[in-house]
């Protein structure tokens, strides 16, 4: 059966903001640990998260890749590989919306502005499955 190796639901976001009562972990350090601890591809990630989630703010809705190449001056095919390397980090994410939407659900309201997302990005989330907390990928 599909949920027996999936740790998670295929249609939600594989963590969920920590519990005031739960360990949990900075996103900051999941992202860096989801990529291998390779410096680079993490600081390509958080530059991308970042950028989305600003266009996704002046449009009130996820972008499309060609807004995102639009808006911050890159290659469509640009644009692509980044969305692939995101998967790849989050294979059940097609986007980042979904993922920073669970960040800003850590957050609690208040919410911060948008402008705040170094504070996103260091909510503390626990990752669901997760039996080892170094998570398997």
């Amino acid at each position: 059966m599909q949920d027996s190796v999936m740790p998670f639901k295929p249609d939600q976001v594989p963590f969920q903001p920590a519990r005031p009562d739960e360990p949990g972990e900075q996103f900051v350090d999941v992202l860096d640990r989801h990529a291998g601890r390779d410096r680079r591809l993490r600081e390509r990630m958080l530059v991308f998260l970042q950028q989305w989630d600003h266009l996704a703010d002046e449009h009130g809705r996820e972008p499309r890749p060609d807004e995102y190449a639009g808006r911050w001056g890159v290659s469509l095919p640009s644009v692509y590989r980044l969305l692939n390397e995101f998967q790849m980090l989050f294979p059940s994410e097609q986007t980042p919306g979904r993922l920073l939407g669970v960040l800003w659900d850590g957050l609690g309201p208040p919410y911060w502005t948008r402008e705040e997302l170094g504070s996103l990005l260091e909510v503390r989330v626990v990752e669901l499955g997760s039996t080892s907390g170094t998570g398997a990928h």
